[in-house]
């Protein structure tokens, strides 16, 4: 979504819509709930999934709220030579690197350092800031993501539990 959350489909609805029917259930010819009706942008009428939502809310069940994963690193982008790109086996010109990491999270306790260069994320690669933060933002605290980094020059693979976003 526009706000960093995983929605398992996009469906967009080819309707009119008036802004009190936010929320009403999107029904398949079958009969099915598939969707919930909401507003999105340029006056579109967009649905949640019900995955989507089935997922959010097992995750307030378990947690009593909506968790926000967290693992406590700043990101920067930084973009690649051909040189270097050809080297790293990169497709993308650009790259994540850690330009700062919160006191007490869980990138400081997995030992992620300043400098590093994210190369993957569970195997994946990991093409720019943006596509970090929104695989992060999917995650759910306590899950375990294995990052793959290049330190000094050689790739090393940590492995960090992800977190709650503390709450203020």
């Amino acid at each position: 979504s526009r706000r960093g959350g995983k929605i398992d489909q996009r469906i967009e609805l080819d309707v009119g819509f008036d802004p009190s029917f936010e929320g009403a259930a999107v029904i398949d010819a079958t009969g099915n709930i598939v969707a919930m009706a909401v507003p999105g942008p340029y006056h579109r009428v967009l649905g949640i999934p019900t995955s989507t939502i089935e997922s959010v809310v097992a995750k307030v069940d378990q947690f009593g709220h909506l968790p926000k994963p967290y693992i406590g690193i700043r990101l920067q982008p930084l973009w690649l030579d051909d040189d270097t790109r050809t080297k790293l086996g990169r497709k993308a010109r650009g790259i994540a690197a850690v330009g700062g990491i919160d006191a007490g999270s869980p990138a400081e306790q997995a030992h992620i350092e300043l400098g590093d260069l994210l190369l993957t994320l569970d195997g994946q690669p990991a093409e720019s800031v943006n596509d970090m933060a929104r695989r992060i933002g999917s995650a759910t605290p306590g899950q375990t993501i294995s990052l793959e980094v290049l330190r000094g020059g050689k790739p090393l693979t940590i492995d960090l539990q992800i977190g709650e976003r503390p709450r203020h």
